[in-house]
C-alpha cells in the first residue's frame, strides 16, 4: 500500500467506506460494532454495507436517520436466491440492478470482512476513488470459513491471529484499512442503541414465541397423533404467524 493511501485516510474526515459482510446471522451481528468504531474515528464518513437480503433487518436499526448517524446505505444482494436458478432472466436483471446500485458511489475503502471468494468478488464490483483500496484477510482464523483465493481481489491483505474472535478480527481489518490504532477490548463492542433496537427486538421476540409454540407442539404431541389429525409443522408455523 502506498503512502498516498495512508495520507488520504489520515486527512480525510469524510471517507466513503463500503463494508462487505454478506452472511450469516451470527457473522453479521458480530460485525455491527464496526459501525460504532468507524463513527468514533470518522463521524462524518459515508458507510454503506452489502448484505444478503435475508439479513437486511439486522442492519435496519443502525440505519442513519435524523439525529443518528449509522449505516447510510444498506445494499441487499440475493446470491443465495439467484444461484438456485442461474438461468432466470429475472435473476440476471436483479443482479444487473444490484451492480448499478452498488456503483453509484466511489469508495475510499472497500473492506471484505468475510474472506470468501463470493464476498471478495462483490468487493471487486464496487467503484473506488483514485487512491481507494480493497482490504481483506490474509489468513484463516479458528472456527471461521476462509478461502485464500479471495486475496487476488484485494489491494492489501491483513494478517490476524489464528485464535481471534470475530469482533476482534473485524477490528484488525478496519484498523489496518483506515490507518487507525488497533481497537482492542478496552473499547467495549457496541451493537445496537437502546432507542433504535426496540422495534427490532420486538420482532425477534415474536419470532421466538412462534418458534417456541411450534417446538412445544412437537415435543408434547406425538408425530403419529399429529399425522392422524392432519397436523404438520408447516401448518403450525402458519397458525402461529
Amino acid at each position: 500500500m502506498g503512502s498516498g493511501s495512508k495520507v488520504l485516510m489520515a486527512e480525510s474526515s469524510q471517507p466513503k467506506i463500503l463494508l462487505v459482510k454478506l452472511s450469516s446471522l451470527g457473522d453479521v451481528l458480530h460485525n455491527l460494532p464496526i459501525i460504532w468504531d468507524i463513527r468514533k474515528h470518522f463521524p462524518d464518513a459515508r458507510i454503506d454495507w452489502v448484505v444478503e437480503e435475508g439479513y437486511v433487518d439486522l442492519l435496519k436499526p443502525l440505519q442513519s436517520k435524523e439525529g443518528f448517524k449509522g449505516i447510510d446505505r444498506i445494499i441487499p444482494i440475493a446470491l443465495r436466491r439467484w444461484k438456485k436458478n442461474i438461468f432466470s432472466s429475472r435473476n440476471w436483471q436483479e443482479f444487473k440492478t444490484f451492480i448499478q446500485t452498488l456503483r453509484k458511489e466511489k469508495y475510499d475503502e472497500v473492506i471484505d470482512f468475510q474472506g470468501l471468494i463470493k464476498s471478495a468478488a462483490v468487493c471487486s464490483l464496487a467503484k473506488r476513488s483514485d487512491q481507494g483500496k480493497t482490504t481483506g484477510l490474509a489468513n484463516a482464523t479458528e472456527y471461521s470459513a476462509y478461502e485464500p483465493t479471495a486475496q487476488i481481489f484485494y489491494s492489501q491483505s491483513v494478517q490476524v491471529p489464528k485464535q481471534c474472535h470475530a469482533i476482534d478480527r473485524s477490528r484488525y481489518l478496519l484498523s489496518s484499512a483506515c490507518q487507525i490504532p488497533l481497537i482492542d477490548r478496552t473499547v467495549s463492542p457496541k451493537f445496537y442503541s437502546s432507542r433504535s433496537s426496540i422495534p427490532f427486538f420486538k420482532k425477534i421476540f415474536l419470532m421466538i414465541k412462534k418458534g417456541l409454540f411450534v417446538l412445544m407442539c412437537c415435543v408434547f404431541m406425538q408425530p403419529r397423533v399429529m399425522q392422524k389429525n392432519g397436523i404438520s409443522i408447516t401448518g403450525l408455523l402458519l397458525v402461529s404467524i
